[in-house]
C-alpha cells in the first residue's frame, strides 16, 4: 500500500470518529506511521474548512480544489449494446453497417473485418492498424472511433461515429451532369467553387495527418463524405502507414503517431490504381508525402473533368500512362475551364515527385488563391489575366476606360449603320447565328456520343476487374455438370457481393449474370426463374452476328474471348428488349497462352435507360441513341434500331421502332467514314466525328414534321481494337427550327 492510500484510510477513519462526535487528533491517528502525521494534519485542517468547523481566517496552505483523491478505479470498461439495422457499405477488407445504440439511444457506424479474412493474420493487423491510426487522428475531418472490439468467431469490429451525406465522387457527379461545353451559369460556377471549397479542407486535413506523420496512400473522391451540414470527412485509412516527419511538418505538441505495423500495410504498390501516384505503380520505397499530394491532384482532376485523369483498357495501360503523365484533356472538355485550376493538377500530378507541391497545405493556398481572385504559384498570369485583375480591383477607373470605349464603340456602329445596308448586315447575321448553331449541334452530338462510349467503356472495366476474382474463378473451374450438384447460394453470394461493390459505378445496370462455360447461367442478379437455364443461344455468350450457334452433344458451344457488347434481344426473364455488356472468365491471366474458358460474366440494360444521357430535355429537342447494324427480334431483321429516346416506352409489350430508311443510308454513311479513320489508327475525337443530317424525322412523333436541325455522330470506344471501338451505335441530337 502507498503513503498516498494509508492518507487517505486515515483520514476515512478520522471522518468516521466526527460523525460519532469525536475529533481524533493527527498524532493519534498517526501512531503506526508518524511520517505522516504532517501531511494528515495538513489535510484534516483542510476537511474541516470545507465542513465550516473553522473559520475563513484559518490557514490552509493550499487549495481544498487541488487536495488529492482517491480515484475511483484502475480500469474501467464501457457498456454499449448495439443492434444492427441495416448494410451501409462494403470495401476490399471492410463492411459496414449502422448500428443503433440500445443505450444512448443513438445511430453509429460497425466495421467488421470481413470472413474469411478474420483468420488471416495480417488482414487483422491491418484491420486494427487502421482502426488505431483512425482513433488517433483527433481532427474534425477525421471520423472520431467509440470503441471497438471482436465477436465469439473471432471476427474484429470498431464502431464510429455515422457520417450521412454524400461522397465527393456523388458530388462532382451531380455538377458535371449540369456542366456542358459552353461556359458555364452563375450557378454552376458556384457550385464548382462550392465543391472546391471543400477540397481545400480536404487538403487541409491530410496536411494534419502528414503532421502527425501519417500518409492515407488511398485517397480518391468516394472516400471522402460530404455531409449535409458542410462537414467534409476523410474515410478508410485502412492502407495508411506511418512516417518520419520532415521540417515542413511539424505542429507544436503534435508528436508522429506510432502504430503497429504489418507486410500489408508495408506494401508500397497498393491503392486504387487511377488514383495511385507513379512511385506507387512502381512499388518504390519513396512512397511519402508527395504521394498524398498526387493523390489529392488527382482528386481534384475528378471535380474539374466529371471522371478520373487516364483512360486505359487493362492496368499495364493504365500504369504506363501514369508512368508517362498522359493525362486526359480537360480543356478538349470544357474549354471554358480556367488555366490556373488545370496548372494546379498538373503540378500536384507530376510525374517527378520534387516537381510537386511540398505540402498538402501548399496545394489548398493554392486553390484558396483562385477562389479569392489571386495568382496561384502554379501558373503566373499573363498580360491579358493581370489587366483583368487591375481592373476589377480598379472599378472607378475602368468605368471611365470602359465609357470612353463603350462611346467609341458606339461611335463605330454608328458610322457602321449609315455605310452599310441594312440587308446585307441582316444576311451576315444569319449566316453566322446558322453556323454557330451548327457548330453547337455537332459538338453536343459529340459529346453526347462520348458519354455514351465513356460509360460502355467503364463497364466493361468493371468487368474485367471482377473477373480476376480468384473465388469466382475457383467456383467456375469446380462447377458440377448437373443443375441438382450446383452450389446455387455460393454463386449467388459471389454475384451479390460484385453488385454491392460495383453496382452504382456500373450506372446501376438491370441485372448481372454469371454462365459457365457451357452457357447455363448459374447466378442473376437481381434473381429470376432463368437460373440453372441455357443461354449460349445470346450472342452476348458466342459474340456471333449471323448465326445462333447450336450445341452438340459434350461439344461445348463457341464462346467469346474478349469484351462484348450483345445484339439487341427479348429478356427471357422480363420480357423488355435489352443489350448485355460481358466479358469471358479465364483460369489465369489473359497472357496465359493455357488458360482455359471458365464462363462469362454481362450485366443487362434495357432500351431507353442510358442514364448516360438522362437531361431535361425540352418539347423542341430530341436526344436519342441509334443502332445503325442490324437487329433480329423475334424473327424480324430491323435496321437503325432506336435504342433510346425521351418518349420511348419501357414494357414487356413495348414495339421496337427504326429510323427511316433515308436517315439510316446518312448515318450509315458517316458511321463508315469513322470506321475508315480507326482503320488508319487514327483517335476519334467526339467533337470531329459528328456531322449535321441533311434530313431529320422523328420516329415517335406523327406529325411528319422534318423542320429539324440535327446532328448524328456515332459511338467509338477509344483504345479498343477496332471491331470493339466501332459500336455500330450512334447518337442523334435535334433542335426544332
Amino acid at each position: 500500500m502507498t503513503d498516498e492510500d494509508r492518507i487517505d484510510d486515515l483520514l476515512d477513519e478520522w471522518e468516521a470518529a466526527m460523525d460519532a462526535g469525536r475529533d481524533i487528533p493527527a498524532i493519534e491517528l498517526c501512531c503506526d506511521h508518524p511520517e505522516l502525521q504532517p501531511q494528515v494534519e495538513k489535510k484534516i485542517l483542510q476537511l474541516k474548512k470545507l465542513n465550516g468547523f473553522l473559520s475563513d481566517e484559518t490557514e490552509v496552505t493550499s487549495s481544498s480544489s487541488n487536495a488529492p483523491r482517491k480515484q475511483p478505479a484502475d480500469d474501467i470498461s464501457i457498456e454499449s449494446q448495439f443492434s444492427l439495422s441495416q448494410f451501409l457499405d462494403q470495401g476490399g477488407l471492410g463492411t459496414v453497417y449502422v448500428g443503433y445504440d440500445k443505450l444512448l439511444r443513438r445511430e453509429a457506424a460497425i466495421k467488421f473485418l470481413r470472413q474469411p479474412h478474420a483468420g488471416r493474420e495480417e488482414c487483422v493487423k491491418q484491420f486494427k492498424t487502421e482502426c488505431e491510426i483512425t482513433s488517433r487522428l483527433d481532427h474534425p475531418s477525421v471520423v472520431p472511433i467509440y470503441g471497438h472490439g471482436t465477436l465469439e468467431n473471432g471476427q474484429p469490429y470498431y464502431v464510429m461515429r455515422r457520417i450521412t451525406g454524400q461522397t465527393m465522387s456523388q458530388r462532382a457527379e451531380q455538377l458535371h451532369e449540369k456542366l456542358t461545353a459552353r461556359r458555364p451559369k452563375s450557378a454552376e460556377r458556384l457550385e464548382l467553387h462550392s465543391l472546391l471549397s471543400t477540397f481545400v479542407a480536404v487538403c487541409r486535413t491530410i496536411h494534419y495527418a502528414h503532421c502527425r506523420g501519417v500518409i492515407h496512400r488511398d485517397l480518391k473522391p468516394a472516400n471522402i463524405m460530404l455531409g449535409k451540414h458542410g462537414e467534409t470527412t476523410v474515410l478508410d485509412w485502412g492502407l495508411a502507414q506511418t512516417i518520419a516527419r520532415d521540417e515542413n511538418h511539424q505542429l507544436p505538441q503534435e508528436e508522429t503517431l506510432q502504430v503497429t505495423r504489418n507486410a500489408l500495410v508495408d506494401n508500397s504498390q497498393i491503392g486504387t490504381p487511377i488514383y495511385m501516384s507513379p512511385e506507387q505503380h512502381a512499388g518504390t520505397e519513396s512512397v511519402g508525402v508527395h504521394s498524398d499530394v498526387y493523390s489529392l491532384g488527382a482528386t481534384m482532376f475528378v471535380l474539374l473533368a466529371g471522371g478520373p485523369p487516364f483512360e486505359a483498357d487493362s492496368l499495364v495501360a493504365l500504369r504506363s500512362k501514369v508512368m508517362r503523365g498522359e493525362t486526359v484533356d480537360i480543356k478538349q472538355k470544357y474549354a471554358w475551364m480556367p488555366r490556373a485550376l488545370t496548372a494546379i493538377c498538373e503540378k500536384a500530378m507530376a510525374t517527378d515527385p520534387k516537381a510537386r507541391y511540398t505540402t498538402a497545405l501548399d496545394m489548398a493556398q493554392d486553390v484558396e488563391r483562385y477562389l479569392a481572385d489571386e495568382p496561384v504559384s502554379a501558373c503566373p498570369d499573363n498580360f491579358v489575366r493581370k489587366a483583368g485583375r487591375w481592373l476589377s480591383r480598379h472599378r472607378f477607373k475602368s468605368f471611365a476606360i470602359g465609357t470612353l470605349l463603350l462611346a467609341t464603340v458606339l461611335g463605330s456602329l454608328a458610322y457602321s449603320a449609315i455605310v452599310t445596308k441594312a440587308n446585307g448586315r441582316e444576311r451576315a447575321a444569319l449566316k453566322h447565328a446558322n453556323l454557330a448553331r451548327e457548330r453547337s449541334m455537332k459538338l453536343a452530338a459529340g459529346f453526347a456520343a462520348n458519354s455514351v462510349a465513356l460509360k460502355m467503356s467503364e463497364r466493361w472495366r468493371i468487368l474485367e476487374i471482377v473477373t480476376q476474382d480468384d473465388e469466382l474463378i475457383e467456383l467456375l473451374a469446380n462447377v458440377p455438370e448437373r443443375n441438382e450438384d450446383v452450389d446455387w447460394p455460393a454463386f449467388k453470394n459471389k454475384l451479390m457481393d460484385f453488385k454491392t461493390e460495383f453496382h452504382a459505378a456500373a450506372g446501376s445496370p438491370d441485372s448481372w449474370f454469371i454462365c459457365d462455360a457451357n452457357g447455363r447461367q448459374v447466378a442473376r442478379a437481381a434473381p429470376k426463374d432463368s437460373i440453372g437455364k441455357n443461354y449460349a443461344h445470346r450472342d452476348y455468350f458466342h459474340g456471333m452476328e449471323n448465326e445462333t450457334p447450336t450445341v452438340e452433344d459434350g461439344t461445348p458451344p463457341p464462346h467469346i474471348t474478349a469484351v462484348h457488347r450483345s445484339k439487341v434481344y427479348v429478356s427471357s426473364s422480363t420480357g423488355q428488349l435489352k443489350v448485355a455488356l460481358t466479358r469471358p472468365i479465364w483460369s489465369q491471366a489473359d497472357v496465359n497462352p493455357n488458360r482455359k474458358f471458365l464462363g462469362v460474366l454481362g450485366m443487362s440494360v434495357s432500351l431507353g435507360e442510358f442514364t448516360e444521357l438522362e437531361t431535361n430535355v425540352g418539347t423542341d429537342e430530341i436526344i436519342m441513341v441509334v443502332d445503325t447494324t442490324e437487329n433480329v427480334l423475334r424473327d424480324q431483321s430491323l435496321r437503325g434500331l432506336i435504342l433510346h429516346h425521351p418518349q420511348m416506352q419501357i414494357s414487356p409489350d413495348a414495339k421496337p421502332v427504326t429510323v427511316d430508311s433515308e436517315m439510316l443510308k446518312e448515318t450509315e454513311a458517316i458511321r463508315n467514314q469513322v470506321r475508315s479513320q480507326l482503320m488508319q489508327n487514327a483517335r476519334v475525337g467526339h467533337g470531329g466525328s459528328a456531322q449535321l443530317l441533311k434530313r431529320f424525322l422523328d420516329p415517335l412523333s406523327e406529325d411528319g414534321d422534318t423542320n429539324w436541325v440535327a446532328a448524328f455522330a456515332p459511338v467509338v470506344v477509344n483504345g479498343r481494337p477496332i471491331e470493339i471501338a466501332d459500336t455500330g451505335w450512334g447518337v442523334i441530337v435535334a433542335e426544332r427550327n
